[in-house]
Parts: structure tokens; C-alpha cells; sequence
């Protein structure tokens, strides 16, 4: 299965309003197209392009008639992804060949020795040699800037869905720590000692007729304290999101954390701890479900984070691989503003 198909599928799953911040990976790929025709109008396909950029980096295409940098431009305020081409002027010669270039030195050497008046004849005939090493050093070179449009708007899309991604992760954390303190307190108040709950409660008393007596009327008991201990315990135990035993500490994998998770509910159900039979405050059972929803909330914001980062990656595999273009780094970035030529 495409990558693309298995994408939406796994983001038809999460909440909306992390599906809604998602990468957009199919408009992406469209504008990848858009970029591989833009670049083939421009005669620059994938293999033309991949050897000359290879050319270019390895300092070898300084003696060919076309040298060409793909770079990004930091100074115009916005993304700008662009191709610098070193190229011949259109009426250029064609640089000669090294050995007519010999032939040509040699006669002349030989009409030097020979001739007395060959210094003077040389004046008025073309001489090859410099023309060839203006070719070699570039001074010929004519210089011409091409804004990538399509290109432009590939990374403008990717990054701001990606800083709407992070600026809504950031909102979602701090109702995140909003509902787990709102749930600390739910869990305080129903799991209080029974001391804290009821006037039932007797203290130990040397002034009491029956001082060893401790007498609690359970049926006026307000506290779930005990039903709480062996839900944490249960937590505790099934390590959802990560182990901490010697042989495998770390973090779990989405897959493990999520089976892991569905255990932890099955066996408080089992115990009788989701429902009134052990849990008897209606607010221990509200926060229960508060406490599987916070967990539940965890385990996609972890496949959402994930998936968007693989999304990312592929596509950015893509765009190089489709296109040719390598990968963006502080390398192929410039201040430069507008070039000459263009």
C-alpha cells in the first residue's frame, strides 16, 4: 500500500482537530509534479540536472558551457528556491580542441625560429590560446538567476503546515496540563482517608470508657482510596508507554503502547473497578474516564507526531528523488540579493 492511502487512513483515525493540522501529503506530491515540469520546460530533466549539479559540486564543470548551483534565497523575506546557471553566451565559439590548440602553439613556435618576420605576422592572426582560458577560468560566462515557482510553493506549504503543527501541539499541551490538573484534584477529593470523610471515624482514647475500640461505619464511608491504590497498580504494572524493567527500558513502540493500553482497561473492568460495584463516588468513576481519555489522548498526539515526521521525511525523499534537487542545508543558502544577468 502507497504511503500516500496509508497516511489518510491512519489520520481518519485521530480526532479532528489533529487531523486538521496534518501535513498535507497529497497536495505535496502535486506540487512536486508541477516542479518536474517547470523543470523540463527549462530542458533541465532529473539526469541533465543530477550531472550537472554533481559536475558543479566536484569542480569539474568550470571547463564545460553550462555550470549550474541550486540554492535558497534568505534575503527576499520569503521561501525562494532557485537555480544559479553559468552559461555561454548564445553568439560564444566553441572552445577548440587541446590538440588543434597544440598544432596551432607548434606552427607557431616553429614560424617564430624559422622567420624573422613571424613576430609581426603574429600580430595581425587570431591567437587561440587566451580565448580558450577566459572558457577555462568563467571570465565568459554569462550568469542567470531562476526563481522556482512551483518549487517556492512546495516549501511554503510544508512549512507553514509544519508551524501550524507545532503552534497547535503547543495549545493542546497546555490543555493537556489543564485536564490532568483538573483530574489530580477529582482523584484527591474521592480517594480522601475515610478520617478526612466521616465523623464515623474514632481515634484511639485513653479519656474512652472502650479506649481500644476504632469503630468506622462503612456504609456512611465517602472515600474510594482503596479502589484507587489498585487502579494505579494496575497502571504501574502494564508500563503503557514505557518500560522500565533492565532488559528493555525505553519508550514503546506506538503498536506495543497502544495494545498495552487496552489490557490496563480490560483488566480494570474485569476487577470491577469501572462501574459502582468497587468505585461507589460518582466522581472516582468520572475521573477514571477522565484518566483512560488523558491516555487515550497521549497515544494519538504519539501516532499524530509520528506520522506527520514520516510524512515529512518521504516527501522530502521525493522532491530529490523526482526532481534531482539535493536536499537544503546552510550550504545552498544565500543572503544574496538579486544577481546580475537575470
Amino acid at each position: 500500500m502507497h504511503f500516500s492511502k496509508t497516511f489518510s487512513q491512519l489520520l481518519q483515525e485521530l480526532p479532528p482537530d489533529l487531523r486538521d493540522n496534518a501535513v498535507d501529503y497529497r497536495q505535496l506530491k502535486r506540487l512536486i509534479n508541477q516542479l518536474v515540469k517547470e523543470l523540463a520546460s527549462l530542458g533541465l530533466g532529473p539526469e541533465v540536472l543530477q550531472d550537472l549539479l554533481q559536475a558543479s559540486a566536484k569542480g569539474k564543470s568550470k571547463e564545460s558551457a553550462t555550470r549550474v548551483e541550486y540554492e535558497f534565497n534568505s534575503a527576499s523575506g520569503h521561501i525562494e528556491p532557485r537555480l544559479r546557471l553559468w552559461v555561454d553566451p548564445p553568439n560564444a565559439p566553441s572552445p577548440p580542441a587541446p590538440s588543434r590548440i597544440h598544432e596551432v602553439e607548434d606552427d607557431e613556435t616553429e614560424s617564430e625560429i624559422s622567420s624573422p618576420s613571424a613576430s609581426q605576422s603574429c600580430r595581425h592572426r587570431p591567437i587561440l590560446r587566451p580565448k580558450w582560458s577566459r572558457i577555462r577560468g568563467g571570465n565568459s560566462k554569462v550568469e542567470i538567476v531562476i526563481p522556482l515557482q512551483s518549487d517556492s510553493a512546495f516549501f511554503q506549504l510544508l512549512v507553514t503546515a509544519l508551524q501550524g503543527l507545532s503552534e497547535h501541539l503547543l495549545a493542546i499541551h497546555a490543555q493537556f496540563v489543564e485536564t490532568l490538573a483538573e483530574l489530580t484534584r477529582m482523584v484527591s477529593d474521592s480517594a480522601r482517608p475515610v478520617s478526612s470523610t466521616t465523623s464515623a471515624f474514632k481515634a484511639h482514647s485513653p479519656l474512652k470508657s472502650d479506649a481500644g475500640g476504632v469503630r468506622v461505619d462503612a456504609s456512611s464511608r465517602k472515600s474510594d482510596l482503596y479502589s484507587w491504590r489498585e487502579i494505579f497498580q494496575l497502571y504501574v504494572e502494564a508500563e503503557v508507554f514505557e518500560s522500565v524493567s533492565e532488559r528493555n527500558r525505553g519508550e514503546r513502540t506506538i503498536e506495543e503502547a497502544e495494545t498495552r493500553l487496552k489490557q490496563f482497561a480490560e483488566r480494570v473492568t474485569t476487577r470491577g473497578l469501572g462501574d459502582g460495584r468497587k468505585l461507589r463516588l460518582p466522581q472516582s468513576r468520572k475521573a477514571l474516564e477522565s484518566f483512560l481519555e488523558l491516555n487515550l489522548f497521549i497515544l494519538n498526539v504519539k501516532k499524530f507526531e509520528l506520522a506527520n515526521a514520516e510524512a515529512t521525511r518521504k516527501i522530502l525523499k521525493k522532491h530529490t528523488k523526482r526532481t534531482a534537487l539535493p536536499s537544503t542545508d546552510a550550504s545552498n543558502t544565500t543572503p544574496a540579493g538579486p544577481a546580475s544577468g537575470t
